[in-house]
């Protein structure tokens, strides 16, 4: 979700430093969300959303689009592992 937000405020233009002022808060608080280094509460999502012309409703329709996306790859990658143990081949005793 924290990517998201950063992808969605990269698309929008906007700074960490206009998107604290939005928001009415320090740069550093727009960073430590970023980097997962501070919970956001479900206002100041809404409040972050708004401050980039979105919705909340908007932005988890994305967020589940690309966390679907992320599974499917997931999934798609777990089923080309390769077998943990090699299949004996037969050995013909000759050259």
């Amino acid at each position: 979700m924290l990517e998201l937000l950063r992808v969605k405020r990269e698309e929008a233009k906007l700074t960490q430093v206009e998107i604290a002022k939005s928001l009415g808060v320090r740069q550093a608080f727009v960073s430590k969300c970023e980097l997962g280094q501070r919970r956001m509460d479900v206002i100041e999502l809404r409040e972050w959303c708004i401050a980039l012309g979105t919705s909340v409703s908007a932005f988890m329709d994305e967020l589940e689009s690309t966390l679907l996306a992320f599974e499917d790859t997931v999934a798609a990658l777990a089923s080309q592992k390769k077998p943990k143990r090699k299949a004996k081949l037969p050995t013909t005793g000759g050259h």
